[in-house]
């Protein structure tokens, strides 16, 4: 079975020393960061379903996120960021993200 067009998208995104804490603490990326990826593979989505700069009276709003970190990331590498609808509702979607390190 394959995915309906546009249920699912996946970026990968380069991970360099930006991504770290500004105070260089630690050596893993800024959990900051990663809701950073996840807005950029939203706005790729949004280009590939033929949004670009918004659509008229409308607006996107995240209204919940939860996280649940199973590793650090650290740079130099890749990570992939996958967005899935898992329901569509009348006026909401819900979305299950994942971000692997490749």
């Amino acid at each position: 079975m394959t995915d309906a067009p546009l249920r699912t998208h996946a970026l990968r995104i380069p991970v360099g020393d930006a991504d770290l804490p500004d105070d260089r603490f630690s050596d893993h990326v800024n959990n900051a960061r990663y809701f950073a990826f996840l807005n950029l593979t939203f706005r790729e989505w949004y280009v590939a379903m033929g949004i670009r700069g918004g659509i008229p009276g409308r607006t996107a709003v995240m209204a919940r996120v939860e996280y649940d970190f199973l590793r650090e990331v650290k740079p130099p590498g890749i990570v992939e960021c996958r967005i899935e609808v898992i329901r569509v509702g009348r006026t909401s979607l819900t979305h299950a993200v994942e971000i692997h390190d490749l």
